[in-house]
């Protein structure tokens, strides 16, 4: 991912590689109008086209970690109650530690396989990432007890790769005149996979219940009730690994030796004012020690942490009775907001952020959404409290603006994509660099919504500021974000 930069700030001259008669370049020119220079601040050649073709296969090979990540959620509890029965108020425990040694097992598995794709190709790495991620949401279903559903979740967790390796495969195609619309992509096939997934474990789950006409009297699914949407998943997800198999294009031109055609990527690569590091290459703490990485990755994990606790708060906020600070909602138009959200949030990636990080620069975008992110969780306040007081009007209004308007907070998924691909002085660290970043949000992952949620019910139970507390947590937490970018080295 590459990070546009600030529109006013001037570029060293030691970071300037122009090829033309012009000796000096003016340090006070801006990075998007200097002679001759990139946004990077490098000779400016022509840049290639978007790969469209090869974006979109990767950005389907995404969807597909996506559903099989989200489609248990919808089953989870009650398939936990089906195969041993247990108190209802431990089935809770059970379901967040599952999905939190998911997480923990593909925080340690992450490393390996940017490994194993510098090794073998990315290509390959992704194919086999994707069909073990198949086979093992497949036999989730099929689990007769909680070590089995942990073993087959976490067997899964081990081949969730598939998203460090297309985050670096993106990279290593585009250049900085196409990477916002890439992952711009990129986060839609995020936002579809979150409502697919789901929507796919709902409707297939308890098949010979749900539809004893078609499914009655098939006894494999009346012995394992939550096996058809393991299994429909799996098959979707072997398209991907089909599709990436056959159609999709190798990025490591010597796996080996760790090169990635630089020059056609129009990235950095070494030049004489920046001498080769292949030498210098090495593991996480030499890449913590390339200026600007630190930040870029705290940066990008608060982002992410913010995200995660929004995610896990929403849907128990919407459900929760309205009199204890929640919006009463039903399962049904729970789904249905989710889903008006996720397409605002797509038309704010796909549209508007492209456009946005060409004008005004990515620095600039992250801190419009730092000052967003506040006052967004702060309407969710203002809404519920309207529909508290019975004011339709106002309760309607606040919550259009909320659909339409708010999402655009979330462009700052976009944008750390884009900070952790620019801050690498040599391109061949991104793969490392990505690593880094992912392995850091699943360790903040394996807490974030079990501690939001937490939160939320404390909040609830005690009735503290009006039930609201888990939304007040969220406005300094996002605050944050603000301070974090003042620490971002302007270069970056």
């Amino acid at each position: 991912m590459d990070m546009a930069h600030h529109p006013s700030e001037s570029i060293p001259l030691t970071r300037i590689s122009i090829e033309s008669d012009a000796s000096v370049v003016s340090p006070f020119l801006s990075p998007r109008t200097s002679l001759g220079a990139d946004s990077n601040g490098f000779a400016k050649s022509e840049s290639p086209p978007l790969p469209r073709r090869q974006i979109i296969l990767l950005c389907y090979a995404r969807l597909m970690e996506i559903i099989g990540l989200y489609s248990v959620f919808p089953y989870i509890a009650q398939m936990i109650q089906h195969i041993q029965q247990m108190p209802e108020s431990d089935v809770g425990f059970y379901s967040g530690l599952v999905e939190s040694l998911f997480s923990v097992v593909e925080m340690a598995a992450l490393p390996a396989w940017n490994k194993l794709s510098e090794r073998i190709g990315r290509r390959p790495a992704l194919v086999w990432s994707i069909a073990g991620m198949a086979v093992f949401t497949a036999l989730f279903g099929t689990a007769t007890s909680v070590a089995q559903l942990i073993l087959y979740r976490c067997l899964a967790g081990v081949f969730s790769g598939s998203g460090l390796i297309i985050r670096t495969m993106i990279q290593e195609q585009t250049t900085a005149d196409t990477q916002a619309v890439a992952f711009s992509w990129f986060a839609i096939a995020d936002n579809i996979g979150t409502c697919v997934g789901p929507l796919i474990g709902g409707i297939f789950a308890d098949p010979a219940k749900m539809y004893p006409s078609v499914f009655g009297g098939i006894q494999f699914f009346r012995a394992y009730p939550y096996a058809l949407p393991g299994i429909v998943v799996g098959v979707i997800n072997m398209t991907g690994a089909v599709t990436s198999a056959f159609f999709l294009e190798e990025t490591v031109e010597n796996s080996a030796r760790g090169k990635t055609g630089d020059h056609r990527r129009g990235r950095r690569g070494p030049t004489e004012t920046q001498p080769d590091t292949t030498q210098r290459i090495g593991g996480f703490w030499q890449v913590l020690r390339e200026p600007g990485v630190p930040i870029a990755l705290l940066i990008y994990t608060h982002v992410m942490l913010v995200m995660d606790s929004f995610a896990a708060l929403l849907p128990v906020a919407l459900f929760t009775s309205v009199r204890l600070g929640g919006f009463g909602l039903t399962p049904a138009q729970i789904s249905l907001y989710m889903t008006a959200l996720a397409a605002s949030q797509s038309l704010w990636f796909l549209v508007a952020f492209p456009r946005l990080d060409r004008r005004f620069g990515t620095r600039n975008v992250l801190y419009a959404c730092a000052i967003a992110f506040p006052i967004y969780f702060a309407g969710y306040i203002l809404t519920g409290s309207l529909l508290r007081s019975d004011h339709p009007a106002g309760f309607w209004a606040s919550g259009i603006l909320l659909t339409l308007i708010g999402p655009a907070a979330f462009m700052s998924f976009t944008a750390v994509q884009l900070v952790i691909n620019n801050v690498s002085s040599d391109a061949r660290l991104l793969g490392t660099i990505t690593t880094l970043a992912m392995v850091l949000h699943s360790g903040t992952r394996t807490v974030s919504p079990g501690a939001t949620s937490a939160i939320y019910a404390v909040g609830v139970r005690n009735s503290i500021l009006g039930g609201y507390f888990g939304w007040v947590v969220l406005i300094p937490l996002s605050s944050c974000l603000y301070v974090f970018l003042r620490w971002l080295p302007l270069d970056a």
